[in-house]
């Protein structure tokens, strides 16, 4: 694998020494294909500015339709796995809804950030080897008196591997109060755990319940 990257990166960086740019492009295009089919869309996301952009933008969008009205108080974003790095990506400093928030600065919701199975410790791991922006230190500040977050994870999932690191909680600038962190048991199985959270009736699913009713069980 090592070998067919080295190749790789060979191939798509001579023609743009040899001022080949359209052959570049479309090699650049033919490995990108390559690294979400084999190597994984977190790769890409984090290497690829505009291309997370573009992802967290559908979150962006709804959660800035949910801001500016309804006849609602709470917002709860439910995000499995690598999704809880777009959750909160979209929730941190110098985002679109960072900006809507300092031009509105009452929105007056709450918002519930629910982590299920996080890939946001894998991530960070692979954001400290990169040139990536990714992962921005805080959650947005303007925000952080309204956001909760509850984070759930399975002692065998290894995609979590434990709770959110330590660094990363201290770094997102909410209180002790305002993050809850769960142990979950689901199947005790290390290749089926990551997704049994959705069939955990008695742990997993009164959690979710009790988020979107805005930490009350109905």
């Amino acid at each position: 694998l090592f070998l067919f990257f080295l190749i790789s990166w060979a191939v798509s960086f001579l023609p743009n020494v040899l001022g080949l740019g359209t052959l570049s492009n479309q090699l650049e295009g033919l490995l990108k294909g390559f690294l979400v089919s084999n190597v994984g869309d977190t790769k890409v996301y984090v290497e690829h500015g505009l291309w997370a952009a573009n992802v967290r933008r559908v979150l962006e969008e709804i959660l800035l339709d949910m801001l500016k009205g309804g006849d609602f108080e709470d917002i709860t974003v439910i995000c499995h796995s690598w999704g809880a790095v777009i959750g909160y990506e979209a929730l941190s400093q110098g985002g679109v809804v960072d900006e809507f928030v300092s031009k509105n600065p009452s929105p007056g919701k709450k918002i519930t950030l629910v982590t299920v199975g996080s890939g946001l410790n894998r991530t960070l791991q692979m954001v400290a080897k990169s040139r990536s922006s990714l992962t921005k230190p805080r959650l947005t500040r303007r925000l952080i008196p309204s956001i909760f977050w509850l984070n759930l994870y399975s002692r065998y999932d290894p995609v979590p591997a434990g709770p959110i690191d330590s660094a990363l909680i201290a770094q997102s600038g909410l209180p002790k109060a305002s993050i809850k962190q769960s142990r979950v048991v689901n199947l005790d199985d290390l290749i089926n755990d990551h997704g049994a959270y959705w069939e955990n009736k008695d742990l997993v699913a009164p959690r979710l319940v009790r988020a979107i009713n805005g930490g009350n069980y109905p």
